[in-house]
């Protein structure tokens, strides 16, 4: 396992959804203040919250907490890997249908995973290739290690890259998503985590208080 770093921006006025006309809704900006942000210090299962998103407005909120997806700037499309700026496609801010097809898309790939699966449907691994094709990821650096001498961390380039990293290093590792049957929150559970494959609970004491409630209907 590998750490994954991304320094964000977010807007400190926050976004909203505009019609953009022939490009559909898009997120765009309040225009505030630009918020330094790191959304990866808490976000472990931050591929599981997005993979949750099949509405424009709950993209809207997931933008919110955390900032554009592609970019972190006013126009949106992607970042020119030549140059590392923002490029201009012709609509202001980030367009909804490609978020939740990215979305979408996520939840095919860990629900393949989960599966035991390595392969999608032609059509969806074609529209994944082109996906992350389109953009330099981010590279491998070196940090220092006070326990292992160093340690390889990731630095992607967008908030979207930085979740397909996640993904990738969870699949590969053997890291399975479960819902828990007590509250429906998603874990993880494998090599790595603190769950074994089998687990049905997030935590102890919902394991506990599902067995209570089974008990109080038997009764």
């Amino acid at each position: 396992m590998f750490s994954i770093g991304l320094d964000w921006r977010r807007d400190a006025k926050g976004y909203r959804l505009a019609d953009m006309g022939r490009y559909g809704q898009s997120i765009v900006r309040n225009g505030g203040e630009w918020i330094q942000t790191q959304p990866l210090a808490k976000g472990d299962l931050l591929y599981a919250e997005f993979a949750g998103i099949k509405t424009a407005e709950q993209l809207l909120n997931f933008v919110n907490r955390y900032g554009f997806l592609a970019s972190g700037f006013t126009f949106g499309g992607s970042i020119d890997p030549t140059t590392l700026k923002p490029k201009d496609d012709g609509h202001e801010g980030e367009l909804v249908n490609e978020h939740l097809e990215n979305a979408r898309l996520v939840r095919l790939v860990m629900k393949a995973e989960n599966a035991g699966r390595r392969s999608l449907p032609a059509k969806d691994s074609l529209a994944l290739s082109e996906i992350l094709e389109r953009e330099v990821q981010g590279e491998f650096s070196l940090a220092l290690d006070r326990d292992r001498g160093f340690h390889f961390v990731f630095h992607a380039t967008s908030l979207m890259s930085a979740i397909w990293i996640q993904i990738a290093q969870r699949g590969s590792g053997g890291v399975r998503l479960q819902t828990c049957r007590h509250c429906g929150v998603l874990f993880e559970v494998g090599p790595g985590t603190e769950k074994r494959a089998d687990s049905d609970f997030c935590r102890t004491s919902h394991r506990v208080a599902f067995n209570r409630k089974l008990q109080g209907k038997g009764a």
